[in-house]
């Protein structure tokens, strides 16, 4: 089989294709060893390392993403909870709802 020289990448765990493995170490793995590792982005070939972080990138952002689209807004909720908090600490009781977010909710 064709062994071909791979650079593993910070996205990569302690192992890579079975082999303890860090971060800028350089493997050689078959085809079918490195299948698997290519497409979670453990590993890249060598000298195509920037292609496959620049390529991985857009996906880091996923989980922001999945969190908007299910209604959660990180900076509006956290500046709710600080609003409450505030009003909750100046008069010592829960502030009334607001009239604008129950007719859209």
């Amino acid at each position: 089989m064709d062994v071909r020289k791979y650079t593993v990448t910070d996205l990569a765990g302690p192992y890579v294709a079975g082999r303890q493995a860090s971060p800028g170490d350089e493997i050689e793995l078959t085809e079918p060893q490195a299948r698997a590792e290519l497409l979670s982005g453990a590993i890249a070939e060598k000298g195509k390392e920037a292609k496959a972080e620049a390529a991985l990138a857009g996906s880091r952002k996923l989980p922001d993403t999945q969190a908007r689209a299910r209604g959660a807004d990180s900076a509006k909720s956290e500046a709710k909870s600080e609003t409450k908090a505030e009003a909750k600490a100046e008069t010592g009781t829960e502030p009334s709802p607001d009239p604008a977010a129950s007719a859209a909710g």
